[in-house]
């Protein structure tokens, strides 16, 4: 019989038809839909005969990805054809043997599957699931920008966004379907800088709600406009999680604007720290003898020193690449001429408040757009 002792064949968009002369399948091109390889029948191969297949172009990912499937009768480690066994990680590989007979046993493969969702998609259950833990960040509420007044009165910086919720869960994989959904919630933008003379701020809108199945973390709520009297209130919200968590954050709250003195800063999140994403910061305003306040500084996430810092203008928070943790806050813009706050980091950042602008001069700041949110889904087997 043949065993598939054959060289490297490469495949590229498509579905595929592996072969007895098939040794080893490799892919070549981007995917742009679920694509099924096909395996011949294993009693078409001697026993202890493999193939080897391999994302070696690393284009596998959440939603494009490669899908294995074996003739009528057969069966991959007792599962039937029916069954969806998934390549959905970039430079997965797969080692399959024949038993001579009906079945293909995969001998060689990663136990633990980490994909991380930056859009929303769908989740493709694993058939030899046991374990799935997931991490949920909502999208970040946008920064507010400020008032654009006359000198000699009040005008009051933008406020800052709350940063997106948080969620944390564990599930037996055998209580979850086959696929779920997941929803990636944007940015909230930031209000956008104020031309008109002698008009308050513009706030900002709110984030993205981001879920996995039932389960999920609600956006950050957006910062309002500086006025006449005071600066905008920053973002703040009720603890924005839905579904059962065995952990949940809120999200910080973001600074108020300032008027005529310095704004606030934005908080970190409330339990647990680590998880949460950091709110932006309040602009600094301008009191009636037009002395400018100082923008506040973006809330940190949790332990971790990511929030921006408030300047001109507002630095943005920033992301950790190492922790599973949330992005820090946009720094509000320093109270002066046109100073936009900073974006909130991703995932889950508040966006900084914008400083007031000067009627017949100048225009106020912009505040910051929100940081996107993310899920990120590791299913043990």
């Amino acid at each position: 019989m043949p065993t598939g002792t054959g060289g490297t064949t490469s495949v590229g968009n498509t579905n595929y038809g592996i072969t007895n002369n098939d040794r080893a399948i490799i892919t070549s091109t981007a995917l742009t839909a679920v694509r099924t390889w096909t395996l011949p029948a294993a009693s078409s191969f001697n026993d202890g005969s493999e193939i080897f297949i391999s994302d070696t172009a690393g284009v596998c990912g959440n939603t494009n990805f490669i899908q294995l499937a074996c003739q009528s009768g057969d069966n991959i480690n007792g599962k039937t054809s029916s069954t969806t066994w998934p390549m959905n990680k970039a430079y997965a590989f797969i080692r399959l043997v024949s038993d001579g007979n009906l079945t293909w046993t995969i001998s060689a493969q990663d136990p633990t599957d980490v994909q991380i969702f930056t859009s929303s998609g769908t989740w493709y259950k694993h058939p030899e699931a046991k374990l799935v833990e997931v991490y949920i960040w909502a999208g970040g509420g946008g920064g507010a920008s400020g008032r654009k007044g006359t000198p000699g009165f009040i005008a009051g910086g933008g406020g800052g966004g709350q940063a997106g919720g948080a969620h944390f869960m564990a599930f037996l994989a055998s209580g979850l379907g086959t696929t779920v959904a997941v929803t990636v919630g944007a940015g909230g933008t930031g209000g956008a800088s104020q031309s008109t003379n002698d008009t308050d701020g513009i706030a900002g809108t709110a984030g993205g709600t981001s879920s996995f199945g039932g389960f999920g973390a609600g956006g950050g709520v957006a910062g309002s406009g500086g006025t006449i009297l005071a600066g905008g209130a920053g973002g703040t919200g009720i603890l924005n999680s839905f579904g059962y968590s065995t952990l949940s954050a809120v999200g910080g709250t973001g600074g108020d604007g300032g008027a005529g003195a310095d704004a606030g800063a934005g908080a970190e999140a409330v339990f647990p720290r680590i998880l949460g994403a950091g709110a932006g910061g309040g602009g600094g305003g301008r009191n009636a003898a037009n002395v400018h306040g100082d923008g506040g500084a973006g809330g940190d996430a949790g332990l971790i020193h990511l929030g921006g810092a408030a300047g001109n203008p507002g630095a943005a928070g920033t992301s950790q690449s190492y922790v599973l943790a949330g992005g820090g806050g946009g720094g509000g813009g320093g109270g002066g001429v046109t100073r936009a706050g900073g974006a909130g980091g991703v995932p889950g950042g508040g966006g900084g408040g914008g400083s007031p602008g000067t009627s017949g001069s100048s225009n106020s700041g912009a505040g910051g757009n929100g940081g996107a949110g993310m899920v990120v889904v590791i299913t043990r087997r």
